[in-house]
């Protein structure tokens, strides 16, 4: 696609993927309409062919904010990952901030103020914010993440993924584009935050400005968090491979607390084979730190080992 010329280029593009939010979608797009900036905002919606009434409110708000919004259209669904990918490539501005079609900005200077930073802050190629959490019937659930210092590297982001996706906007590098095993992923909001934080610096804006919503619809929520785990440890695997083991470390660290985590879901379930798997993979990739301390380890190596394999499914956690 060629490149829209400088004077005809928005400041920012909105890139939301949505799939079946008839609930949310236009409380969606309504947030970003409302946001106050003295720049020009594109809002590039992909919707991957919703069976419900999604496409006909996207339709109705496109007349009605023609020249701000733009919907990409499938005759059939292609998944998320095509979708996002083919939203992403869509987008033509110099910063993109991510909203899926469940979420919504909270402020109406949320993108000036996330553009006024990255203008200042030359170094870093991400900024982010905490999210207020909700569920399917709006009641709040606490803020993500509650905690966080004001600059952050890829080394962090690689040990724990701390940005929630309403909140990211990223500065365009022409060079990020997700790779082809993006496909066999349950997710891809992470990879693409540490795709960006290759290039910079990660910048924290200490003020709520946007709602992530936690539902049964949720394609990534509504996993069981053994599934998730195991989901994120093959991509951390495949990172780790993508960006020539120069940040292993990191990676071994952020597999290695999955593999605990996993272990002590399949002790619980009484799995002891699993569980076993699990720590033998944990102690070979032996972390120099984990988020809970390492001492974590050896309970759940005593537990596992004190107990006897007895007749368990057998299947590792996460299949």
């Amino acid at each position: 696609m060629k490149a829209p010329a400088e004077a005809d280029r928005p400041t920012v593009s909105v890139a939301t993927i949505t799939y079946n939010h008839e609930r949310f979608i236009r409380a969606c797009v309504e947030s970003v309409q409302r946001q106050q900036a003295l720049f020009r905002i594109e809002h590039v919606i992909g919707d991957d062919a919703s069976p419900d009434g999604t496409l006909s409110i996207l339709d109705e708000l496109a007349a009605k904010y023609s020249d701000r919004i733009r919907v990409l259209r499938h005759s059939e669904n292609i998944g998320m990952h095509r979708n996002a990918d083919r939203t992403l490539r869509a987008c033509r501005g110099r910063y993109v901030a991510l909203l899926e079609g469940d979420d919504q900005f909270l402020s109406e200077d949320k993108l000036a103020r996330q553009v006024s930073f990255l203008e200042t802050h030359p170094e870093c190629s991400i900024c982010f914010h905490p999210v207020t959490i909700v569920d399917n019937d709006g009641r709040a659930h606490g803020v993500f993440p509650e905690h966080q210092p004001p600059i952050t590297t890829l080394d962090d982001l690689l040990r724990s993924n701390f940005i929630g996706t309403p909140s990211v906007m990223y500065r365009v590098m022409p060079s990020v584009q997700l790779p082809s095993w993006t496909g066999i992923l349950r997710s891809s909001d992470w990879l693409l935050h540490i795709l960006h934080a290759e290039h910079g610096k990660i910048g924290f804006i200490d003020d709520v400005r946007s709602l992530y919503r936690v539902h049964s619809g949720g394609a990534w929520t509504s996993l069981a968090p053994e599934k998730r785990w195991a989901s994120e440890l093959e991509m951390l695997r495949l990172v780790d491979i993508y960006l020539g083991y120069r940040h292993h470390d990191a990676i071994r660290d952020a597999m290695a607390h999955r593999h605990l985590l996993l272990a002590s879901a399949a002790a619980d379930a009484h799995d002891l084979r699993t569980a076993r798997w699990h720590c033998a993979q944990l102690l070979l990739l032996a972390p120099s730190r984990l988020p809970t301390g390492r001492r974590a380890i050896v309970p759940l190596i005593l537990r596992v080992l004190g107990g006897s394999p007895g007749r368990g499914p057998g299947a590792r956690v996460g299949e």
